[in-house]
């Protein structure tokens, strides 16, 4: 066959990206159709969280950047579907940056389709886009930053592309302080490029996500300083403590100095507690036992086990009462910063009195974060299903009470929101034509779904395997060779903060890089495939020949 001309090249080139915007414009007008069939979004204990009167003015517990995408789509629109709007076109966003980087590393259309259905098409990445909660800009923006990632390492991007990459970084902080990981991640990319040049990146592009990371970390130290400015405390939340004693609470040292006062009321109940319930967290009895106990010591909440066992009683519950009885004998600017510094500092004991404990807890929990964690599917409450549609109308009432709550503080947006709602209910009404119009168009979308639920779970542990592995060898182009350090140590840096700090609900936690790792896994497999190709083409060469 005679090779291709420049011209025949180019027009299929065309063809390739012409393909590829039809699917990503179908799989997005199914995410509007959605978003306007639903009216809502699915609502968790945490949503009205993210309902802020002034995002900028800081919340104390959320961080500002998702609050302030809320406020900006109600702003926009007027009324909540305004969210799922703003979350599908997020996603589109970042599918495409992602799509586009595959291609551009493996030269192949096909390649990029398989990254569109990818991304486009797993249950749970459209389940946590239904969610009002702050996981789906947070995998938005992973995506966005490893493509702006290899631009500036490998690809030659300037000072636009830096800066871009920057405010994404700063963004991802925002949304989720866990994004901090992907700073860790670019940090050691770009140190050891500054090094020795050999993951895809010189010394000038280290130098360029240098001035990324920079630019990021000056943003969230402005944002820390307007934080004490308010709240007193140089921090982006006043949660750490909370999210610390839900993890170690078990390992609290009864005897050490930090708050006698709160562990004589303690040792009245916490010794039973760490003999018949803390062995659970270190076992494979199911992860919501053990997110129920670190939630009894951040937040007093039980189950039966818990009641029968300690009624009441809780370690939140003694904590809180005593900085109710005495507010002056603990610093901070509010009770809730007060108790969430008794929390970081019991936690911070108990961590330096058990080092080797904590030590088998975090291992414990990084298998627990790769066994739990890494499913294509995410069933809770069924969310997009049609048995959902009854729970999401209650969901529908219940953020009308959270919007009239905000109206009634004065939040001009939330006011026209409500308005609207109350004016136009959501569509869903859950009679028999619409849920056989839910289901039909539910198994038109979750044929695709299932078929696409092993594969993207195999790459998902084929990104784990081979993409370290590929670093070490020779004849890797350089922004593969950056994709593959940037994803994959972004990818560790996440897995391994989870473990020592919170993998309470492993489903949930790894969302925001599931599919960065699932095309870290394509990546890989095709790198893979195209060198076996080519070593059994230089061998069939010399057989021809002779």
């Amino acid at each position: 066959m005679p090779p291709r001309s420049a011209p025949d090249d180019a027009r299929a080139s065309r063809r390739g990206v012409l393909l590829l915007l039809a699917c990503g414009l179908a799989i997005l007008g199914l995410r509007l159709a959605a978003a306007f069939a639903l009216g809502t979004p699915y609502l968790t204990d945490d949503s009205a969280g993210y309902l802020q009167h002034r995002p900028w003015q800081l919340d104390e517990v959320r961080t500002a950047a998702y609050p302030m995408l809320v406020w900006a789509a109600l702003a926009v629109v007027s009324h909540p579907v305004g969210i799922l709007l703003a979350h599908a076109l997020g996603w589109a966003a970042a599918a495409w940056a992602a799509v586009a980087l595959v291609r551009r590393l493996t030269g192949s259309t096909a390649a990029a389709l398989v990254a569109l259905l990818l991304v486009g098409l797993t249950q749970k990445g459209w389940a946590f886009e239904l969610l009002l909660m702050s996981e789906h800009a947070q995998r938005c923006l992973f995506l966005a930053g490893w493509a702006l990632a290899v631009l500036v390492l490998a690809e030659g991007g300037g000072a636009r592309a830096t800066a871009a990459l920057g405010v994404v970084l700063l963004a991802n902080v925002l949304v989720k302080p866990s994004a901090v990981a992907a700073l860790a991640a670019l940090a050691l990319v770009a140190a050891a490029a500054w090094r020795s040049p050999g993951l895809g990146a010189s010394r000038a592009a280290a130098r360029r996500a240098i001035a990324a990371l920079a630019l990021a970390a000056l943003g969230t130290a402005a944002y820390m300083g307007l934080f004490a400015a308010r709240h007193g405390a140089f921090d982006v939340t006043s949660f750490t403590g909370h999210n610390a004693i839900a993890h170690v609470g078990h390992m609290v040292d009864l005897d050490g100095p930090a708050h006698p006062e709160i562990k004589r009321e303690l040792k009245a109940f916490l010794p039973r507690y760490q003999m018949d319930f803390a062995p659970d967290r270190l076992s494979d009895e199911s992860w919501v036992a053990s997110m129920v106990q670190g939630a009894w010591f951040a937040f007093g909440s039980t189950d039966e086990r818990l009641r029968q066992a300690f009624g009441g009683a809780s370690p939140s519950g003694v904590v809180r009462a005593a900085v109710a009885a005495a507010p002056g004998s603990y610093p901070g600017t509010s009770p809730h910063a007060k108790v969430d510094g008794v929390f970081k500092r019991l936690a911070l004991e108990a961590v330096l009195a058990r080092p080797i404990d904590y030590a088998r807890l975090a291992a414990y929990n990084l298998g627990k974060l790769l066994r739990v964690g890494l499913d294509a599917f995410y069933w809770w409450r069924d969310i997009g299903m049609p048995q959902s549609l009854p729970a999401h109308r209650a969901d529908a009432d219940r953020l009308a009470g959270d919007l009239d709550r905000m109206a009634r503080a004065g939040a001009t947006v939330h006011a026209e929101a409500l308005r609207n709602l109350v004016a136009e209910p959501p569509p869903v009404q859950v009679d028999a034509a619409t849920a056989d119009a839910f289901a039909l168009a539910a198994s038109v979308v979750l044929l695709p779904m299932a078929l696409l639920a092993v594969p993207y779970v195999a790459l998902e542990w084929i990104g784990i395997a081979l993409a370290p592995c590929l670093l070490l060898l020779r004849g890797i182009a350089p922004p593969l060779r950056a994709a593959l350090a940037v994803g994959w140590t972004t990818v560790a840096a996440l897995l391994a903060l989870m473990a020592l700090l919170n993998a309470a609900e492993p489903p949930r936690f790894l969302v925001p890089v599931q599919d960065m790792l699932a095309l870290l896994g394509l990546l890989s497999t095709w790198t893979t495939g195209a060198r076996i190709a080519a070593w059994l083409r230089s061998r069939r060469a010399p057989a021809e020949r002779r």
